[in-house]
This record gives C-alpha cells, sequence and structure tokens, in this order.
C-alpha cells in the first residue's frame, strides 16, 4: 500500500497520510467520497475531500510550505511526468529495443539492396540525410558526429550511418527511421532506377511494398493542416535560448526540473515555439485545441508530424501495426521526442491513436506496454505523479475553483 498526503486543518504540517484501496483515491464516477489536488509542498501533492476543496489560507498555507495546486503547478507537474517517462525509456532500452532493431534490421537491409544495384546510389542517399547526422556543429537531436559531412570520405559516411542503425543511441536510431522513410523510401529517383515494375525482382517487390504500407500509413496520420502555418497553430520565440542538455520538456525556469539530462546539447522545440493564439481557425485543429485546453495538456511543438513519419517507417520496414509491438515502438517515440524536448506526451499521441494506440487525452496507462507497466518504476511513476498519470483527464472538473 502507498501512502497518499491529504488536507488535515488541524495538522502541523497541514496534512495527514491516508491509504486507499488498490492504491487507487476515489475520484469522479467512483461513486465514494471524491479527492482532488489541492496544494503541493515537498515534491509531493496534497489531495483534499470535494468538501474542503474550496478552502485556501495564506497563513495557514504559507506556515507550512505549501503552495495552491494551480494552472502552474499541474503544467509543470505534468511536464515533469512526461520528461521523467521518456527520459526513462531513452535509457532503459529492453523497453523499445526488440522492435527498433527489427525495423533498423530491414532499413540497413533495404540500403544494402539499394547499393547493390548500383554504388552510385550511395550518392542519392548521402546527398538526402549525411547532412542530419554529419551536421557541422548544427544541434539536431540524433546527431552522429559534428563534422561537416562534406569533409568526410563517402564510406565514412556511409559506414558511419550503417553502424548507428543497430548500435547507436536511441535518439540516434529513431532520427535514422525518420530520415529513410521520409527522403529515402519515397525518393523518386530510387523509385525510377527500377524501370518498370515486375514482381520477379525480390528487392523491387520489397521496396514497393514497403512503399505502399508507409504511403497508408501516412494518408491516416498526416493531415493538411499539420503543415499549414496558419492553422498549425504554433509560432516562433522571440530570443530562444539556444542548444541545452536539460532533458524533456521542463521549462528551463522550473524549479521542478530536477536533474534532467541527455546527452547532446540540442535546440529544443518547447524552447523555440510557442502556441499561436492568432492562428487561423480550422475545424479539426479547434477541436484538437479545445480538448487541449480544457484538460490541462500543455502546449510542447504543436502537433507532432514527427510521430506519424516514424509510424510510417515502423510500419512500411517493420510491419508494426498493432497490439503490443505498436506500442512499444510508439514508447521509441516517446522517448525520442518527447525525451528530445521536441513536443508533449499529447501532441504525439493524438497521432499514435490515429493508427491503432489505445489513447485516452491526458492519461498513460491504455498507451503503455506491458512490459513497462509490470515493473516497478512504473509503479512508483505512477504514484509519484498520481494527480497527472490517473487524474490527469479530470482537470476540466475543478478548473474554476483552482484557477486551472
Amino acid at each position: 500500500m502507498v501512502d497518499f498526503r491529504i488536507l488535515d486543518r488541524h495538522s502541523n504540517n497541514g496534512y495527514q497520510t491516508r491509504q486507499f484501496p488498490n492504491n487507487q483515491i476515489p475520484t469522479f464516477g467512483t461513486g465514494a467520497p471524491i479527492f482532488l489536488p489541492w496544494g503541493y509542498s515537498q515534491d509531493r501533492v496534497i489531495y483534499a475531500h470535494f468538501g474542503e476543496f474550496g478552502f485556501w489560507n495564506n497563513r495557514f498555507a504559507n506556515e507550512r510550505g505549501i503552495r495552491r495546486y494551480n494552472k502552474i503547478i499541474s503544467e509543470d507537474r505534468r511536464r515533469l511526468c512526461q520528461s521523467v517517462l521518456a527520459l526513462k525509456a531513452l535509457e532503459t532500452r529492453n523497453w523499445t529495443s526488440n522492435k527498433v532493431n527489427m525495423v533498423s534490421m530491414e532499413i540497413r537491409d533495404f540500403l544494402n539492396s539499394i547499393v547493390a544495384r548500383d554504388p552510385q546510389y550511395k550518392y542519392i542517399v548521402m546527398k538526402a540525410i549525411a547532412h542530419y547526422y554529419f551536421t557541422d556543429f548544427k544541434t539536431g537531436f540524433g546527431r552522429i558526429a559534428s563534422t561537416k559531412h562534406t569533409d568526410l570520405l563517402m564510406r565514412e559516411r556511409w559506414d558511419g550511418i550503417m553502424d548507428k542503425l543497430l548500435g547507436g543511441t536511441l535518439d540516434q536510431q529513431l532520427s535514422l527511421h525518420d530520415a529513410v522513410g521520409r527522403k529515402i523510401l519515397v525518393n523518386k529517383k530510387l523509385n525510377r532506377s527500377y524501370g518498370k515494375f515486375t514482381a520477379v525482382d525480390p528487392a523491387q517487390f520489397k521496396q514497393q511494398m514497403a512503399l505502399s504500407r508507409y504511403n497508408d500509413c501516412m494518408a491516416r496520420v498526416r493531415q493538411p493542416w499539420f503543415d499549414k502555418g496558419a492553422t498549425r497553430g504554433r509560432r516562433k520565440v522571440d530570443h530562444a535560448p539556444g542548444p541545452t542538455v536539460l532533458g524533456g520538456i521542463v521549462r528551463p525556469e522550473s524549479d521542478m526540473k530536477g536533474y534532467l539530462s541527455v546527452n547532446q546539447p540540442r535546440d529544443r522545440a518547447v524552447d523555440q515555439f510557442e502556441y499561436d493564439p492568432g492562428r487561423t481557425p480550422h475545424p479539426e485543429a479547434d477541436q484538437y485545441y479545445t480538448e487541449a485546453a480544457e484538460k490541462n495538456l500543455i502546449f510542447g511543438g504543436g502537433i507532432s508530424g514527427t510521430t506519424g513519419t516514424l509510424l510510417a517507417a515502423a510500419h512500411a520496414f517493420g510491419k508494426i501495426s498493432n497490439g503490443e509491438p505498436l506500442k512499444e515502438y510508439t514508447l521509441a517515440i516517446i522517448a525520442y521526442l518527447v525525451g528530445g524536448g521536441m513536443h508533449s506526451y499529447h501532441e504525439c499521441m493524438v497521432i499514435a491513436n490515429k493508427v491503432g494506440v489505445p489513447y485516452d487525452p491526458g492519461l498513460y496507462e491504455g498507451s503503455l506496454p506491458q512490459n513497462v507497466k509490470q515493473t516497478q518504476w512504473y509503479r512508483d511513476w505512477k504514484h509519484r505523479f498520481y494527480d497527472i498519470a490517473v487524474l490527469g483527464n479530470h482537470h476540466h472538473h475543478y478548473a474554476h475553483e483552482n484557477g486551472i
């Protein structure tokens, strides 16, 4: 059994610890007395019975070091909750390595089959993607080296990329999955190189089937309003900070950021973009942003197009399309994009939901793979962030009272 802190106006520290059946605080729809997040102190949430939820006394709170659980606390807690999950997945490779490596092996075979037809095709591949990984000191997440790609021999570039497909960090692997799908699989020069399609050539047939799966998935995950600046709903931030190793999507000024970090300084999209209140209305975009605001799901970098291209690559090369394999690969995407500071969990999961990953906006349980939920780490994380991980879709029930 785990302990929850419950408001106690007669206690010296302002709360008492209580335990509940199944480690679950009663809330809306349970038929039992309701408890909701009320205060915050020492990295712990204090919950209050619904009947006492409106109580707030500044002197009482200040004497006990309690802050009111409000919109800012809620958002910072949600950012921290997602960041801790994503960074743990980024470092715990066995949560996702099976499916990620499966896609990597198929991509490696695909690239080798291209070069087997004509070694000159290496130049097409390198022209399309090498600058993402040998960056001339640019700071993309998942880069291989700061060396300028044109300063390296073709063999060095090719071997570097092929090596990281299976031997790289998770961010390097996912970055390569994305680039090969977006830039190589759909490359018209490489597709034309086959000439007239025949099913006799196994490599040709395999490439065409992969391309078909990629396009099929993209049709489901990519909507036109994503690609139009006026409707996407984000704008560049003035005077954005530069590259940082701060991990996840926590705010740089937040006192909750702790020691979250990644292995590469990079420009986080969450630092570069903000919500654009002057966006052009669009029915699908309006629905998306209304739900996000109602449930306080935070703006990261805008709805995630990269989640869609990664899911398409997984479907094209790994034939990952449902069940636990899809959940595991989706968690790898969360590790890469949320851990890397590019998007919020919600911005990724609304896309994953389009191809069948269960997702109740604001919650996590149904979306995560079993190999994660069976760990003690997950149970501890769920308790630490109970207000987000379990009650995260209830914010609209108590928004007015606490200014959320």
